[in-house]
């Protein structure tokens, strides 16, 4: 492996540090930072290696989520933004057009457009689930390993994440519905 090649590679291992952090993020606002600043690593590498339906598709995030920040700060609905940059990606996609594989990150990142539309982390995790197989398919064909390994992390990541933050918070619900209907 050339000089060249192992500095994308630790770009891809960068950016997967901060998939990582996101995933364990109570705040919406910061867990679409840290994703942004996943994707802009992820941005540079697609770039690098010549990725460049993975490349457009993180730059469009980028921008995505400051809006998304944004929307939600403000209690504004994000449904608008979430047809709108769905297709924006779907443009985009189709530009850097590269077979199969640019079907599969244009659905993941139209499902994560969802996701992260969404005030509530747990339902951002959990539509972030598939988004995330989606893209370690990608990183398989791009040869991405910083990529194929933050997808490996970043679903684990979120299982974690579903079962620290948003699973108690369920069962708990689930507990004070039961004893509402004993009552």
């Amino acid at each position: 492996m050339s000089s060249f090649e192992i500095l994308c590679q630790v770009i891809g291992f960068i950016g997967m540090i901060f998939t990582v952090i996101s995933a364990q993020c109570k705040s919406h606002k910061y867990a679409v930072w840290f994703k942004s600043a996943n994707e802009s690593f992820f941005a540079l590498q697609y770039l690098l290696i010549g990725a460049y339906t993975g490349l457009a598709m993180n730059l469009v995030s980028i921008l995505r989520n400051s809006v998304f920040v944004e929307l939600v700060k403000r209690k504004r609905p994000t449904v608008i933004c979430q047809v709108l940059f769905s297709l924006v990606f779907v443009v985009f996609g189709i530009f850097t057009w590269d077979g199969v594989r640019s079907v599969i990150v244009i659905a993941a990142k139209v499902l994560s457009t969802v996701a992260y539309g969404m005030k509530d982390t747990a339902r951002l995790r959990l539509l972030t689930l598939p988004s995330s197989i989606g893209w370690l398919i990608y990183n398989t064909a791009v040869r991405s390993w910083g990529g194929i390994l933050c997808e490996v992390f970043a679903t684990l990541s979120l299982l974690v994440g579903i079962i620290r933050l948003d699973l108690p918070r369920y069962l708990k619900k689930g507990e004070r519905n039961e004893k509402g209907a004993r009552s």
